[in-house]
Parts: C-alpha cells; sequence; structure tokens
C-alpha cells in the first residue's frame, strides 16, 4: 500500500498532483493562509525533517528545521498579538522523552538496558506504552525572519510542554498502539489540549484527565508563576478527543462515567470555565453505544461466553432454517480480540463442531493470564479480581474445555500485543498441536493488538484467505 501526499483542487474535484516523493512524509499541515504547506520526514539516523513547500509547486521543498529526535503528530496554528499571522507560527508534535527530560531518539541508546522498563504500577496497561519512554507533546515556533531568503519558514527551539508547565508526571495517553496515530491532544493560538495519563496509588488504576495549558507565548520562554495547566477530570470514567475553541481555551471532550470500563457510554462534555471547571454534559455520543446500545454492551458483564454465545448459536441457527443461499455446511468462524475469546469458546463446545474451520486472531486463551494485559476492565466485567470471585473466572475460562477443541484452527497473534499477551496464542497453538488438531500459528514482530502494517495485512488477508480455502473445499 503506497502513501503519498497529494493536494486536491476543489475547484475542479478532478485535478490533483503529488506534494513530495519521499514515502515517509506525513503529517501534512498548511501554513497559516499561505499556500505553503508543511510536513515530516524521518530520516535513518533518528532525525525527523519539518520540510515546507509551495503547494503550487513553483518552487522546490526546503527544510525548516532538523529535530533530534522522530516525532509525529504534527499540528500548527497561528501565534496570539502577531500582525501578520502568517509570518509568525506555532508548532506541537509528538514524540517521547528521556528521564532527563530531553526528546529520544532511538538510535542514540548508550546501552542494552535504556530497553529496560521498571514499572511499579499499571503504566504498561493494553497499547499505551511500549518501551520505557513516555509520549509527551514538544512545542515550537516556525518564523519568517527578513533575511531569510525568499521569505523561508525556520524552525525555533523545542520545547517540553510537560516540563514546561510542571505536569513531569503526566505523559500523553496513545490508545492506539502507534504514536503516529494520536487522536488526543489539540491545539489553537491561546492552548495547547491533550488528554494525559497518571497512576491512583489508592485504587490501584491508571486515570486521565484533560489537560489545557494556555500559550501565550510558543517561543519556551519561561512562564510567569500566574500561568498553569487546568485540569478536568470529566465524569470519572475515560476521557478522549479533546477539542479547543478556535479563539479561546474552552474545551470540549468525550467522558465515560464507569472508571475501568471502556466500553462504556461516551458523553460530550463542554468545559466553560476552565478556572472553576464548570462543566456542562451536551449529549451522549451514539459512537458510544457499541452499535446495539449500551444495554446491549454492558450484558457482557458477568456473562463472558454465555448471551453472547447463545445470540450466536441463535444467529447460525435461523442462517441454516431461513436463508437458502448461504452453504451452512461450510461455515467458518473468525474472531479477534473478544472475538477471539469468543471463537476459543466455542471451539471448546459442541457449537464449535458445526464449523469447517476456526480463526483465533489476538483473543484469549486463558482468563487468568489476562492480569497480564489490562487488569481495570477485567475487574469490572468479572465482579472483582480472581481472590473476590475466583468462581466467575473459572466459568467462562475458554482454557477449562481445551479437552474438548477437536475442529481445525488457525491461532493469530502479535508479539507486541500487550492487552493479550503472546503467550495466550501460543497456549491456544500447543493445546491444539497436543490433541492432534489440524492447526496453523502466524505471528506478527511488530504489531500491537490491531493490525496496521500494510505488508502486514496482505500476509493476514492471504493467511487466513488460503486457511479456509484449503479447509472448506476439501471437505465435501
Amino acid at each position: 500500500m503506497r502513501k503519498e501526499i497529494r493536494i486536491l483542487d476543489l475547484r475542479t474535484l478532478r485535478r490533483s498532483w503529488q506534494i513530495t516523493e519521499n514515502i515517509g512524509a506525513n503529517s501534512p499541515q498548511w501554513l497559516g493562509s499561505s499556500s505553503n504547506l508543511i510536513w515530516l520526514e524521518p530520516l535513518r539516523n533518528g532525525y525527523t525533517n519539518l520540510v515546507i513547500r509551495d503547494a503550487r509547486l513553483v518552487d522546490n521543498e526546503y527544510i525548516a528545521g532538523p529535530v533530534p529526535g522522530h516525532i509525529s503528530n504534527l499540528r500548527v496554528t497561528s501565534i496570539p498579538f502577531i500582525e501578520d499571522t502568517d509570518d509568525d507560527l506555532g508548532f506541537a508534535v509528538v514524540g517521547k522523552v528521556h528521564t532527563d527530560g530531553s526528546l529520544f531518539n532511538p538510535t542514540e541508546q548508550s546501552s542494552t538496558f535504556d530497553n529496560v522498563a521498571g514499572h511499579s504500577h499499571t503504566k504498561r496497561r493494553a497499547d499505551w506504552f511500549t518501551s520505557p519512554q513516555n509520549s509527551i507533546i514538544w512545542f515550537g515556533t516556525l518564523t519568517r525572519p527578513s533575511e531569510a531568503p525568499n521569505g523561508r519558514y525556520v524552525m525555533g527551539k523545542l520545547t517540553n510542554l510537560m516540563d514546561h508547565f510542571k505536569l513531569t508526571t503526566i505523559s500523553l495517553r496513545i490508545t492506539s498502539g502507534q504514536e503516529e496515530d494520536c487522536r488526543d491532544f489539540d491545539i489553537n493560538s491561546w492552548a495547547i489540549a491533550f488528554v494525559g495519563s497518571d497512576f491512583d496509588e489508592e485504587s490501584q488504576q491508571s486515570s486521565c484527565s484533560c489537560y489545557v495549558c494556555p500559550m501565550l507565548r510558543w517561543d519556551g520562554y519561561p512562564l510567569d508563576s500566574l500561568y498553569y495547566a487546568f485540569s478536568h477530570r470529566g465524569l470519572g470514567g475515560n476521557i478522549s478527543s479533546p477539542i479547543l475553541k478556535h479563539n479561546d481555551t474552552t474545551v470540549a471532550f468525550l467522558s465515560q462515567k464507569t472508571r475501568g470500563y471502556s466500553s462504556d457510554k461516551n458523553r460530550v462534555i463542554f468545559i466553560h470555565n476552565n478556572q472553576t471547571s464548570e462543566s456542562e454534559e451536551l449529549f451522549e455520543s451514539q459512537d458510544g453505544s457499541r452499535s446495539y446500545g449500551q444495554g446491549f454492551t454492558d450484558a457482557i458483564r458477568g456473562s463472558w461466553g454465555g448471551l453472547q454465545y447463545n445470540d450466536l448459536q441463535k444467529v447460525f441457527e435461523y442462517v441454516q432454517n431461513n436463508v437458502n443461499y448461504a452453504n451452512i455446511e461450510r461455515a467458518v468462524a473468525i474472531g479477534h480480540g473478544y472475538g477471539g475469546y469468543m471463537v476459543n469458546w466455542i471451539q471448546g463446545h459442541d457449537f464449535g463442531r458445526l464449523f469447517k474451520a476456526l480463526i483465533t486472531d489476538n483473543g484469549i486463551f486463558s482468563m487468568k493470564t489476562q492480569l497480564a494485559g489490562n487488569m481495570q476492565s477485567l475487574r469490572h466485567d468479572f465482579n472483582g479480581l480472581p481472590r473476590e470471585n475466583s468462581s466467575e473466572w473459572q466459568k467462562w475460562d475458554p482454557a477449562q474445555y481445551a479437552g474438548h477443541w477437536q475442529t481445525p484452527h488457525l491461532v493469530i497473534h502479535n508479539e507486541l500485543n500487550l492487552q493479550q499477551p503472546l503467550a495466550q496464542g501460543l497456549a491456544s497453538f500447543h493445546t491444539l498441536q497436543l490433541r492432534g488438531v489440524e492447526t496453523m500459528l502466524l505471528t506478527f514482530p511488530d504489531e500491537s493488538h490491531s493490525h496496521k502494517n500494510p505488508e502486514n495485512l496482505l500476509l493476514w488477508y492471504h493467511t487466513l484467505i488460503d486457511w479456509m480455502d484449503k479447509l472448506v473445499k476439501s471437505q465435501h
């Protein structure tokens, strides 16, 4: 899959042209109201260039400044109190940080011990953190000095936002497992807003807040003591997708009510006074309803392999009796994440014998080993931890029924998956092998919970199709 930055002529919707030939170029942004476009280009030495070119291709591209580390998620805005808003701009990016507050460069590690991460709490939760370096926000300026040739922009000093606002214990939340796909921060001329993660020692759970940092200056000049970051906890649950009003520090974001329950419904929160944290819940986000409503989503609590399993059986039975064109004798079941858990659960029950093949993608073999991943949502779903409700954990454990596994089974698992660790997939595969069941294992060493690399996705599709083709066609 080829990625490129192109310009589309909105007047005709028919003309488009490529702005750069660098296949690593990313995060394109317009510079003010001008026709100049800026983007990021990662280098082999771990540096990142900020590259600018006129979108009309009237001149060659040029480098506004090199950054001594890997950065992503470029955002650009105007600066307050500037007469010519195109001459002085502010920008923000995401990048990892050393313990001394400097930008991390993966190629300049002093020893193998730089990759060793010691955690005293659930900082390693899910895919949020895959290295000992936290991801934070950095900011700086882009200016056009009068002496610059042809009015070219020059990058100013890059400043650590968390250090600047004395938020050194806070890190930017990366929920997607990919730093290049961070959706939890926003900027305008007056502020930077982001969702930050911290740890609550009392509850032994990580928590998040929406932080709003007033930006009267973008050059990193020391702050007056009167200026500090505002934090908002929302409704107590997970927070995401902050967005700033275009001309002040007013912020809105999505918030859930139930802490430790990632499938809770999202509500839109509007903060109209940062000083007092006065907020208003505008309306419930339909995107949080998980398609069939929150009640359908909440039903998983205390019934991981119960109601959902029964629903799937009923759907299968309906298709068998009412959909004439469906060849039910050649059915294949595939599931990812919780769906992978369900495929393993199906494998251990009579329902599994109705399928010609099964496919588990980053699924769950044993429930208690899930404590190596996301402990917080499991506490909610199973009404407590194993020591508090051991019968519930054992009741819905696919490993308890592994003695019944006999349908051909493809197991897929990603080695960087911290939500369902690789051991889950290996345990499933080896159990099938020991039982003499036809099986296959596919692992991706460079993927987390989801498949994102285009080459890996291509292999993923080929493997699934070949596996289904082989099992379905071999049995008449």
